[in-house]
């Protein structure tokens, strides 16, 4: 199964916002019980996420973010999911310990048939330091989340005025490197479509297979940045393979670019990466 696009963010406190994420195009729904939910809403916006799961009608893929899980409110997260057995298709693990977290979480959840897919959120300097130290991808873990906004705060720098190319191209390799998923930060002004597209093509062009988002309105546009469309690449890249077979040049020009077996190497591996079998 490819990984999904879109990480669409949603408060657990108001069930009116939760339903307008359902109902969005968003891939997955992130039910959050973190940031945005004050101390004080904790336990009404876990009792939310139960009344949703136990009244909707399962028709969209569900993640749900919960808080830290050293802190207190992240086992209790836990022990609430485990007691009214809530099992959403992913869960997001925020200001992760890389290399313990996982294992925590997944022990304590105590499902052991089709547990949710884990993802770490790599948002401190101590997280981004342990995951491009990892010599292996940690046990449970899918993939993992990019989180700008406390990776600001951790290095004390105005998150407004710092795109972290450095640190987002970091993450895309080390996740390439250990066959996960890496997921893009997301952009927090809602208002500009054209900004919003452009980080969408930078994530993209860094190697990040998605993007989390916190407004329905940032959709538009942003899955077609990250879809391949194959047949456009079919003639050549068939061309190429016959050429590789009777023992032609593999190198060749295509209108005014030259292209060669790097270029349908490209072609499989996204494919691969978006769940396509064969390119047609």
């Amino acid at each position: 199964m490819r990984t999904p696009v879109t990480w669409l963010y949603v408060p657990s406190v108001k069930k009116s916002m939760m339903q307008k994420a359902i109902a969005s195009s968003a891939d997955v729904v992130i039910f959050d019980l973190e940031d945005s939910v004050p101390e004080s809403e904790k336990e009404n916006a876990r009792v939310n996420i139960k009344d949703i799961f136990n009244s909707e009608e399962k028709t969209y893929l569900s993640c749900i973010r919960i808080n830290q899980v050293s802190a207190p409110e992240g086992v209790a997260d836990l022990l609430f999911l485990r007691e009214n057995n809530i099992c959403p298709d992913y869960l997001l693990l925020p200001k992760a310990d890389v290399e313990k977290d996982a294992w925590f979480a997944i022990n304590l959840l105590g499902i052991t048939k089709n547990p949710p897919k884990l993802f770490l959120l790599i948002e401190t300097v101590a997280s981004f330091v342990q995951f491009r130290n990892l010599s292996e991808k940690p046990n449970h873990v899918e993939g993992v989340f990019f989180g700008s906004a406390d990776f600001a705060a951790d290095l004390c720098v105005n998150p407004a005025e710092n795109e972290f190319l450095w640190a987002r191209q970091e993450i895309s390799l080390q996740s390439r490197r250990l066959n996960i998923s890496a997921i893009d930060t997301p952009f927090f002004n809602t208002k500009d479509r054209e900004l919003n597209a452009r980080h969408a093509r930078q994530a993209k062009d860094m190697g990040f297979v998605g993007l989390q988002l916190i407004h329905p309105v940032q959709l538009d546009d942003i899955d077609c940045l990250f879809s391949i469309e194959a047949s456009q690449y079919k003639e050549i890249t068939a061309s190429i393979d016959d050429a590789r077979q009777s023992g032609d040049c593999a190198v060749q020009r295509f209108d005014n670019f030259v292209f060669g077996p790097p270029l349908a190497r490209y072609v499989r591996n996204m494919e691969k990466r978006r769940g396509v079998e064969n390119v047609e």
